[in-house]
């Protein structure tokens, strides 16, 4: 029953990971100057939730197995750190983008820059965190696969 708990989860953060990235790609066409470093962000989110999916569609073919109680724990740990990590940069994200649309007259939003700069390191720092998820989740999916 956890397999099909941790397979449910899958969908939903790469869901919510795949939103998040296209919201910043918005957000990055209207910063100017950190458009590249916004998009870069954006492109690693975007990249986590193909592998996300790859690991939904390992569990999903092979649904009639069980996997071992830690490989799925250890799954939904992993889960839950993406989600919280996109959370908290869609609540550093959201007002920015909030600030954007209100002065929709100049095509780079000088204000949402300004905060993009105290904001920038916040994000960063959460950022670093999608390889090293990316390889546990990538270990998790061989490990499952060699398991068949």
């Amino acid at each position: 029953m956890a397999e099909l708990g941790a397979i449910a989860s899958i969908v939903g953060i790469a869901a919510a990971g795949a939103q998040l990235s296209m919201a910043l790609f918005e957000f990055g066409s209207t910063v100017g100057s950190a458009r590249s470093e916004v998009n870069q962000i954006a492109t690693e989110i975007s990249q986590f939730c193909a592998v996300l999916k790859q690991l939904h569609s390992t569990l999903t073919k092979a649904k009639a197995r069980r996997y071992s109680i830690s490989a799925i724990a250890t799954t939904q740990d992993i889960l839950k750190r993406c989600q919280e990590i996109f959370r908290e940069i869609e609540d550093i994200v959201q007002p920015l983008q909030k600030s954007a649309e209100k002065s929709k007259a100049p095509p780079v939003d000088v204000v949402a820059r300004v905060k993009w700069t105290f904001k920038r390191s916040k994000v960063q720092v959460l950022s670093i965190s999608f390889p090293f998820l990316l390889h546990r989740i990538q270990l998790v999916s061989l490990l499952l696969l060699l398991r068949r």
